[in-house]
């Protein structure tokens, strides 16, 4: 009887109202974007002409980004800051700030924050592009067999694979941001170790 009175809340709610027999619909499944046509309305569930059968829930709503469904889970995965770029017209990209925590809503993407470029194929994530000082920058194009670029800020790099990019794990994209993680700690280090002792002569 609970079951029924739920399922009951859905219909009067009117979310199955915008789906139709006949009706393309894209929706998430085993971590990929995917494409099908309803061939029936079941309850709360979509069954498509290609066999397969799926929650309401799990169509994407038009208005979600690639960014939108994939952001928390990046973030949680890598366990750093993780936001959409301010320009983003497909609705495709994410960027990655290995010197924040997830926690954190503002200051972490200022012009010399240490960051990670990615861009969302198929449900993988693909690297374009590294931000960050050039003491942590150096060791990763060695890694990739890249060559680093300047930057208009001393002492940082850049990095831009060719293509679409570098196919990479979760895993993968937070050793790196680990990487440019240690990079921070080591310039601050030197930093420090360079104005040791410093007295100013005025």
């Amino acid at each position: 009887m609970k079951e029924l009175n739920t399922f009951r809340e859905f219909l009067s709610e009117g979310k199955m109202d915008k789906f139709k027999v006949g009706q393309t619909v894209k929706y998430k499944a085993d971590g990929k974007e995917k494409e099908g046509e309803i061939e029936k309305i079941d309850g709360i569930y979509l069954k498509l002409k290609d066999g397969g059968t799926i929650p309401y829930q799990s169509a994407l709503n038009e208005n979600e980004s690639l960014s939108d469904l994939y952001l928390d889970q990046l973030q949680d995965a890598v366990g750093y800051k993780v936001a959409a770029p301010s320009y983003n017209p497909k609705g495709d990209k994410l960027v990655v700030y290995p010197d924040s925590e997830p926690s954190r809503d503002k200051f972490y993407d200022d012009r010399s924050s240490q960051r990670i470029g990615i861009k969302i194929i198929d449900g993988d994530f693909y690297i374009q592009s590294f931000f960050g000082y050039r003491r942590g920058i150096e060791p990763i194009a060695q890694q990739l067999g890249l060559k680093p670029g300047g930057s208009s800020l001393a002492g940082f790099s850049n990095l831009f694979p060719e293509g679409d990019g570098i196919k990479a794990t979760p895993d993968q994209i937070k050793r790196l941001g680990k990487q440019l993680n240690k990079a921070l700690k080591d310039e601050a280090k030197a930093q420090a170790d360079f104005y040791k002792g410093w007295i100013n002569p005025d």
